[in-house]
């Protein structure tokens, strides 16, 4: 680290941290452990902390006649700036984090050169195959899984299933790969029974059948959506890959293997003399991995009404989205669908990639691919031989697997011994929803105060921001065991069966929920998450929640303002920025395609969007959306937090962390956001997304004393509020 900006730092503490340590043992709480305060349930209270010493150092100095100038110079600085009240947080929560950040610091790193170095260094070394949210979701499915396992007498649905699929039983065997193969029948999958020629339904009428009646089409996935303000919609999600094909996509076979690998399907399916291309079916195997790869964390979302659907995708011929759209879902959720409803496309990518499908290949290849890379997808739990699809570490593979189809169908029910024991009480639920609205609050307070944002947009902003929707924690009814119980008791009794039949009974029961009036805050409600923990909706104007997003080293129960605001808080608030965004300008608040603010309505909104942070090695320029407003809104909250807590008792101006005492408040802010940043080695993005927002924002120099011009100190600054 370089001397000037610690030493700096040092110097301003060091006095402090003696008189931290002397006077901890004589404190007491001060505030109960809700879990939202700026007091955790134990810290300690420092008043002051310099006084005695300067009171010391002014009397020394009265006695040095030669030392006069220079003693009068030290009494006015500490005489004049207003001392501090310092607080140390002992909290279990504060103990953790403050565990997680000292193995994750690299101190020979400077922070005014490279924060990402100096945050990440050591957790590099220590994952260096995982970034900070994907050892979240490990963490999470492992705890999943366990208590899964912990349901010996398979009471739950959730244990049931989980178990049918993780010890199946023998005897099902064949009762699991008929149900298999009579299901691939009614969906017009008839290969490899029968010739390919012999189905009689066209391949986007195959994929939507299995989408909206069980989700088991592999390139997307069909969700229908209700919003407040434009009623219900239709929402076509990415299709990620499962632990099945993340395995195979580490273990390449080359055509001999893969042969083999074909033989062995058709062996277990007990099909004889079946003629099959091992190079066409390889080749439609690698186009629907790759069409279902997407590299960035959020796709280019768009949204279009269903009869544009059709020239979105020239190369389908000879059939109509509406129509096939009309057929599939009159008969699982009742409802017609008008040919200008709207559309919501998660990503671009889904329709142009499946465009391309109808383009390179006809439409028979088309159904013996969708087919073939069904069968691949379930046959081996179907006929308990984990080996046709997993190449080793079998047991951990299949735990996995099984979580899958669990949490595919059940949701947050293999975790309500966690969530139930995690938030209690209705008091620590409404804690949660204080610390999100605030958030909100802040972002309207904020628009109000910016003084280059004109009257008119300043309010429709304002409009907009209160009424996006965040679906953070399940209903109310989740955490009622009466209530649970009744909403997953629509679910098929699925305690005798075998497990295909169970799967599919479950999910077609699954996909006639979308019309519950709990299906958006609980059924459809996730512990984990694909790649962010957040995710926003344009045409909604909503974010939606997994559970994990409240989850540490994010959120803490017992944690700090400036450990949640940095964490939870600043994520959060990049999905609600997106309702400023130059694509959420072109949405109002009532899902209307207008644009009613952005480049087109003010000239500042475009020079502000059009200052570029930087741009790594290999990355395009980073603009200001969503970092900068984010970075703002959730300090600026954080800030407010700490205000209004000092109203309603002991006013601690600076609470820091046990561990990492000699590290502010405001530092442990930035330090907190740059570790949920964390990533594997190589991974230039995350340095990228952590240092550039920073190096523009003023309080981060300011917390660590950057001189200007260094890199974590940009000399000419993108703000987007300030």
């Amino acid at each position: 680290m370089r001397k000037g900006s610690r030493s700096s730092i040092e110097s301003a503490k060091k006095a402090k941290s003696a008189s931290h340590h002397r006077s901890q043992d004589s404190s007491g709480s001060l505030a109960p452990d809700d879990g939202y305060s700026k007091m955790p349930p134990a810290f300690v209270l420092v008043a002051n902390p310099n006084a005695k010493r300067r009171l010391l150092q002014l009397a020394v100095a009265a006695t040095v006649c030669f030392a006069v100038g220079l003693i009068c110079i030290v009494a006015y600085v500490f005489l004049t700036s207003p001392g501090k009240t310092v607080g140390i947080c002992v909290s279990d929560s504060c103990l953790e984090h403050a565990k997680r950040l000292l193995s994750s610091i690299n101190a020979s790193a400077d922070p005014c050169k490279d924060f990402y170095a100096f945050v990440c260094g050591g957790w590099q070394r220590a994952f260096p195959a995982l970034s900070v949210l994907e050892k979240m979701n490990v963490d999470a499915k492992q705890n999943e899984i366990m208590e899964l396992n912990a349901d010996t007498w398979r009471v739950g649905e959730a244990s049931q299933l989980y178990r049918q699929c993780y010890e199946p039983s023998k005897v099902h065997v064949d009762t699991n790969i008929e149900a298999l193969l009579q299901f691939m029948d009614i969906v017009g999958l008839v290969w490899p029974v029968r010739d390919v020629n012999d189905s009689l339904l066209h391949p986007l009428e195959v994929m939507l059948y299995m989408a909206a009646k069980y989700d088991t089409n592999f390139q997307f996935r069909l969700e229908v959506a209700t919003s407040k303000i434009i009623g219900t919609i239709l929402v076509v999600r990415r299709r990620y890959h499962s632990v099945v094909w993340e395995h195979r996509l580490l273990h390449a076979l080359n055509l001999e293997e893969y042969a083999m690998v074909i033989r062995d399907h058709m062996n277990t399916l007990r099909l004889k003399n079946v003629q099959c291309n091992t190079t066409l079916l390889r080749e439609l195997e690698t186009f629907f991995i790759e069409a279902t790869s997407y590299e960035s964390g959020e796709g280019d979302q768009s949204w279009l009404t269903i009869s544009e659907l059709d020239s979105k995708t020239p190369n389908i011929r000879g059939a109509q989205w509406h129509f096939l759209l009309n057929r599939q879902h009159r008969i699982t959720l009742q409802r017609t669908w008008n040919p200008k409803d709207w559309v919501v496309i998660e990503d671009s990518a889904i329709l142009t990639k499946l465009d391309e499908l109808f383009r390179t290949y006809p439409d028979p290849h088309i159904l013996m691919g969708t087919a073939w890379m069904f069968i691949q997808s379930h046959l081996w739990v179907a006929a308990g031989k984990p080996d046709l699809m997993f190449r080793d570490n079998f047991q951990e593979k299949v735990q996995l697997a099984c979580l899958e189809y669990v949490n595919s169908l059940f949701g947050l029910l293999a975790s309500v011994e966690y969530l139930t024991r995690t938030y209690p009480t209705s008091e620590v639920r409404r804690g949660v929803y204080s610390f999100v609205r605030s958030l909100k609050n802040e972002f309207v307070s904020t628009l109000k105060s910016t003084a280059w944002i004109g009257h008119e947009s300043a309010e429709k902003a304002e409009q907009k921001i209160k009424n996006t929707d965040l679906n953070i924690l399940p209903s109310e009814h989740f955490f009622l065991l009466s209530a649970r119980a009744g909403l997953y008791g629509k679910f098929p009794d699925i305690n005798t069966s075998a497990f295909v039949e169970s799967w599919l009974y479950t999910a077609e029961s699954y996909q006639k929920l979308q019309n519950h009036a709990r299906f958006y805050d609980v059924y459809q409600k996730r512990r984990t998450f694909h790649r962010q923990p957040y995710e926003y909706t344009y045409l909604r104007n909503s974010v939606d929640a997994a559970t994990a997003a409240l989850d540490p080293p994010l959120f803490y129960r017992g944690g700090t303002f400036a450990m949640n605001y940095g964490g939870s808080g600043v994520l959060l608030a990049k999905k609600i920025a997106k309702a400023i965004d130059p694509v959420g300008t072109t949405v109002n608040s009532f899902g209307e395609n207008v644009v009613w603010w952005g480049t087109a309505h003010s000239a500042e909104y475009n020079r502000r969007l059009n200052c570029k942070l930087g741009q790594a090695a290999g990355h395009n320029a980073m603009g200001v959306f969503p970092a900068i407003p984010a970075l703002e809104v959730s300090f600026s909250a954080y800030k407010t937090a700490v205000k209004q807590e000092g109203t309603s008792g002991p006013m601690v101006q600076d609470l820091r962390i046990r561990g990492l005492e000699e590290y502010t408040d405001d530092q442990l802010f930035f330090m907190t956001y740059c570790y949920a940043l964390c990533s594997k080695e190589g991974d230039t993005s995350s340095q990228q997304e952590c240092n550039l927002p920073l190096g523009h924002f003023s309080r981060f120099a300011d917390a660590f004393y950057c001189p200007e011009g260094w890199p974590m100190n940009a000399k000419s600054k993108c703000t987007f509020f300030n």
